[in-house]
């Protein structure tokens, strides 16, 4: 049949409208995962007085006034938003109470409901015309209607057919088209803990049996980790962006400290951003009366710390999420697998500041037990109404979830560990208590349990409030006295021969990792790095205070350099990284000193910086002369900064940094900066995994060399080297992201081994001691776990040899005597610190504090060390007083 021009004219009209159809369609399909209905293109193109709103009311980077980066064209925003206290980019207030208050507070204060994470449920609607799909044909209508009805039903049925369309009548969690994280990972986690729960590990050997565990277990892990920074990077370079140019729209769910997030490919993100209470007057969570941005990304921080600790007790049947903690262009976003859990299937805690408290399923209840008790963690009541307050282990605001799918989940870690005592510090931040906790090997170290929510209203058991607090503050004073002085005594007695060479030899791979080792060992001792300028001040080895005033540079202008970056993302409102190279360079030039600021910088805000974040107690006169060349290494802390913010430069400028000793002649230019990566901090069962599996790697291809006999040629013992070098690392990252796990420990340590077995001429001094070190460590953590000792002695033999091999005789005979200590009678915690004493100094034993403790132990080692710095600071104190009186006698 031939077609007029009316009819064409037609037909072509109806083509038309059924592909805008299918567009249509293909578009909401391709929507349905962010949760959100989008208006009209039209309506979201909002003027410029909304703009100038929306920014007010998420303008999160607000500088120190007076700083070098602060923008005096924005004052009057920055002023408009603080007296604009009813918008509020984390969300309005509630007005009824909870306990985010502390103790001594008489006041309520409201809040809003909830700060986890949550899965969001919803429905999709079907459009109408998705109904007239199956509707059978009218026999009655003309013959092109009918055909252009099969064809709209034919495409649609393509187009379902490609994109997997999916029966959405009834509400759904987390059934849709996208991958199922947490069911994957759940599976092999719950396998991976049977393993490894505490009194199943007998032999090392039983994990490579059950390599199928830690390779799917790596597997999902680790495809999870890079899903979530690819999507974390797009939505933090697109977040000052206005709402119609974002390729990834937010989502508002509401709660506590949540705020604006997004959900995309089942995975759920949230900005760590301080978060607004009340409006008036004006209350934020970590801050008080003013944001604090940098103290909430510690407490997202301490989010993955807990979560850490918590699985790290292995209990069988509880489940955790998947975490990771993206940082990228001065914005941390915290990154979680979407749980079948909502409201309904809470059972354990509080999800509305402590309104109400659940402990509603005694299978949970009896699992939290037993893991605050090997977390030593007290349990206590909670809820701020006294009729409904229940006995929780852990903080109130934990929560405990029967899944959808059965499981037990347990969420909201931030504040799982006691916080340290707010009366020590040199500032006074009342609600430090929410953000500065103590790390879990202080507080396994307590004698008694601690109450996770002292000095809050979470604990509202007020006839042992009194005695929960008393109980960290007995705490906080050990770790002041007792674990700073062995910091002291470690640091500035024992290896104050390294940081020596660190100072003036090239930067190269062996002094970072002793740098790495001041923060492993503080963590050890369970010291927080906080705790920097506490032990700068015990120290009196001036090489030694040098070092540790680096790190602490470098760690301040980490956090300078985020906020920097913040505000130049409001500035460009664009996803380049090129605006950023330029900031970056320019202020690397002002913090080494290559610039007309850099005193400024230094005397005014680094200063108050080292004071407020470090503990760093400095003098007004040490403040006016304030020099990191004569107080640290500008080397040392340039090469840090890069490193704390994935800065990478160009391998020309690297070789350049790591030759020089000294940095006068080096300017840093946005030529030299090659890109500016994200920084992933994912859990630690990744690293040990995948450490493991190449630990695996390196035995087959150990064998396969014997057997076919080329496992002495070069090439051969380069590749050995690699995949041990590869397994090491990865297993040092597992312990420096839980540095409370002795298997973690145990697995390094013997990792290592094979590394001294297989290419002994590469092992320097620092790698026997940091093996013998962590291995005598474990001894306090992990009581029991076979082939330690004879682990302790092997690595001491071949210690020895090579001191035989350099000529130091007496750290020789110490080390063989070490060996037959640890074979004949077995070590201990309590006799295993004197003699690791002797494997740190140069002439091994022969010290006084190591002869007077042979037989002791190590209670009387801790006595000795506090007595020796007793003594010290007595002399010192006599020094100061002398040369303040010669100084008299010289004016006179």
């Amino acid at each position: 049949m031939m077609l007029g021009p009316s009819d064409k004219h037609m037909s072509n009209w109806c083509g038309l409208k059924e592909k805008e159809e299918v567009i249509a369609e293909l578009v909401k399909r391709l929507r349905q995962y962010e949760d959100v209905t989008y208006p009209p293109l039209s309506q979201l193109r909002t003027s410029a007085l909304e703009e100038e709103k929306r920014a007010r009311s998420h303008h999160f980077y607000k500088p120190t006034p007076g700083s070098l980066y602060h923008d005096d064209r924005m004052e009057s925003m920055f002023s408009q938003s603080n007296s604009d206290s009813n918008s509020s980019f984390f969300g309005s207030s509630s007005s009824r109470e909870n306990c985010y208050q502390l103790s001594n507070d008489s006041d309520g204060t409201p809040s809003a409901d909830d700060y986890e994470a949550e899965e969001v449920e919803f429905e999709e609607i079907r459009d109408t015309n998705e109904d007239s799909i199956g509707m059978v044909e009218n026999p009655n209508e003309d013959e092109d209607v009918i055909e252009d009805n099969r064809r709209q039903r034919s495409a649609r049925t393509v187009y379902s057919e490609c994109i997997g369309e999916t029966d959405r009548d009834e509400p759904h969690s987390i059934s849709t088209n996208f991958r199922d994280w947490n069911e994957e990972y759940q599976l092999w986690y719950d396998q991976f803990v049977k393993l490894v729960a505490p009194g199943k590990v007998t032999q090392l050997q039983n994990l490579d049996l059950n390599s199928d565990v830690l390779t799917n277990l790596n597997r999902t892990s680790q495809q999870f980790a890079d899903t979530a920074t690819i999507y974390a990077k797009i939505i933090i370079s697109e977040f000052e962006l206005p709402l119609h140019r974002k390729s990834i729209k937010p989502i508002e769910m509401g709660g506590v400290a949540g705020g604006t997030k997004y959900r995309v490919q089942n995975i759920m993100y949230k900005f760590a951003f301080d978060t607004l209470l009340v409006d008036e007057p004006a209350l934020w969570m970590y801050g008080g009366q003013t944001a604090d941005h940098r103290a909430a990304s510690k407490g997202a921080a301490n989010e993955m710390k807990g979560l850490e600790a918590h699985a790290s007790t292995y209990v069988e049947g509880l489940s955790y999420p998947m975490m990771a903690l993206v940082d990228y262009l001065g914005f941390r976003v915290v990154a979680m697998a979407v749980l079948p859990i909502d409201k309904t299937t809470l059972r354990y805690g509080s999800d509305d500041g402590g309104a109400t408290v659940h402990d509603d399923d005694a299978e949970l209840s009896e699992k939290m037990r037993v893991a605050a008790e090997r977390l030593k963690l007290k349990g206590h009541m909670t809820g701020h109404v006294k009729s409904s307050a229940k006995k929780i282990y852990g903080p109130g605001d934990i929560e405990g979830h029967r899944g959808h799918d059965g499981r037990l989940y347990v969420v909201d870690f931030s504040r799982l560990m006691p916080p340290a005592d707010p009366a020590t510090r040199l500032e006074r931040k009342p609600r430090s208590v929410f953000y500065e906790c103590l790390r879990p090997e202080m507080v396994l170290s307590s004698d008694v349990p601690l109450c996770s929510d002292a000095f809050t209203r979470w604990n509202s058991d007020e006839e042992t409030k009194k005695e929960s607090n008393d109980e960290v503050r007995t705490i906080t004073t050990k770790l002041m006295k007792e674990h700073h002085t062995i910091l002291w005594y470690l640091f500035g007695q024992l290896t104050n021969h390294w940081w020596k060479a660190v100072l003036n030899n090239a930067f190269d791979d062996d002094a970072r990792k002793k740098l790495d080792f001041i923060t492993y060992v503080m963590h050890m001792e369970g010291c927080n790095i906080r705790y920097l300028g506490k032990v700068w001040s015990l120290v009196e080895d001036e090489e030694t205070k040098r070092i540790i005033m680096s790190v602490a540079i470098a760690r301040c202008a980490k956090s300078e350099l985020r906020e920097i970056m913040r505000l130049r993302m409001r500035q460009v409102q664009a996803p380049c990284e090129e605006d950023f190279k330029k900031e970056a360079a320019r202020f690397l030039n002002q913090l080494i000193g290559h610039s007309k600021h850099s005193k400024l910088y230094w005397r005014r805000d680094l200063c108050r910086q080292l004071r407020d974040w470090f503990w760093f107690d400095l003098t007004k006169e040490q403040v006016k002369k304030f020099h990191p060349k004569h107080m640290a290494d500008p080397r040392i802390i340039l090469h840090l900064t890069l490193v704390y913010n994935q800065i990478e430069l160009l391998h020309d400028t690297n070789e350049m940094l790591g030759g020089e000793t000294k940095l006068g002649h080096i300017y840093i230019t946005p030529i030299d900066v090659k890109t500016i990566n994200a920084k992933t901090r994912q859990r630690s069962d990744i690293y040990f995994s995948y450490g493991m599996l190449t630990m695996k790697d390196f035995k087959k291809t150990k064998e396969k060399g014997k057997l076919k006999g080329y496992d002495q040629k070069p090439i051969y013992r380069n590749f050995i080297k690699k995949q041990i070098s590869l397994a090491a690392s990865n297993l040092l990252y597992a312990l420096g992201t839980n540095p409370a796990s002795g298997l973690y420990l145990f697995c390094w340590a013997s990792a290592t081994m094979d590394l001294v077995r297989e290419i002994p001429e590469e092992v320097t001094p620092f790698t026997y001691q940091q093996l013998i070190g962590y291995v005598g460590h474990s001894y306090g953590v992990w009581a029991v776990f076979p082939g330690r000792d004879e682990l302790l002695a092997e690595v001491s033999e071949l210690y020895a040899n090579h001191c035989e091999n350099e000529g130091d005789i007496k750290k020789q005979e110490f080390l063989r005597e070490l060996g037959r200590q640890a074979l004949q009678s077995g070590l201990h915690a309590n006799n295993i610190a004197p003699l690791i004493d002797g494997v740190f100094r140069d002439g091994g034993r022969g010290d006084a504090v190591v002869k007077s403790c042979e037989d002791t132990g190590f209670d009387r080692y801790k006595e000795e060390i506090l007595k020796m710095y007793k003594t010290r600071m007595h002399i010192r104190s006599s020094e100061d007083s002398e040369s303040i009186e010669d100084g008299q006698d010289e004016r006179r």
